[in-house]
């Protein structure tokens, strides 16, 4: 990729750390026509300073965990985000942790995500792997931007099935244990539903099982490492 650009800016959605280079590198720019992707590493203790973002924005992390201020709450943020443009927060790294933003072109058409900040499901991390890596390898802005459109087309059909409240919670759940999850029938009593309603609702709303959905978190978690360490 392109470092094409220069001055405070460059950082972009993904927040400059405070106390300068070493504690994070802006490593990748990669200009699309629907999307310009960024990817940083953030060391251990980095901290970013309150800022907001000036587009529409999904940030993905590897690593961490990374904590968010925003609005006087502290949250653990989720590894695929939504963020809308004006969202506004700082951040500290926990952990030693690879972020990668993708801010959606303002003029984009056929995209309706949602309008508000979104944890995003793990059904869609394979195909923001697919766009990372097409980057990394250098691959041209237009070849990043068609597998950057395929994830959008993605998030739109998530975003315009509303999940309800069951599943929702059922999908926090199998995020904060992901290493080891819960039975379905242990998840549908915590969500105080029946097994086969929260299976049948799980389903339509992510298209797949909850026990895929665990393996898919698992999975990721490996691909992680795999990527961002020197673990065999």
């Amino acid at each position: 990729g392109s470092m094409t650009e220069t001055g405070e800016h460059h950082w972009g959605s993904l927040g400059e750390p405070d106390i300068g280079q070493q504690a994070g590198k802006l490593l990748n720019v990669v200009d699309t026509a629907v999307a310009t992707l960024r990817h940083a590493f953030y060391r251990l203790g980095a901290t970013v300073p309150n800022y907001s973002f000036d587009r529409d924005t999904l940030v993905y992390g590897v690593g961490g965990p990374c904590v968010q201020h925003h609005g006087g709450a502290r949250l653990v943020r989720r590894r695929l985000m939504f963020y809308p443009r004006g969202y506004e927060h700082s951040l500290e790294f926990l952990g030693p942790t690879h972020i990668l933003a993708i801010e959606l072109d303002s003029a984009r058409d056929g995209f309706s995500g949602p309008v508000q900040a979104t944890p995003l499901p793990a059904t869609l991390y394979t195909p923001v792997w697919r766009a990372m890596l097409k980057a990394a390898d250098g691959e041209p802005p237009e070849i990043v931007g068609a597998a950057i459109s395929e994830l959008l087309a993605m998030i739109s059909a998530f975003a315009n099935r509303s999940a309800p409240a069951c599943v929702i919670d059922t999908i926090d759940r199998i995020h904060a244990q992901w290493s080891e999850v819960a039975s379905a029938r242990a998840l549908a009593v915590q969500a105080g539903v029946s097994p086969q309603y929260l299976c049948r609702a799980f389903r339509k709303a992510t298209g797949t099982t909850i026990q895929q959905y665990a393996l898919l978190l698992r999975l990721d978690h490996a691909r992680g490492l795999l990527w961002a360490t020197r673990l065999p």
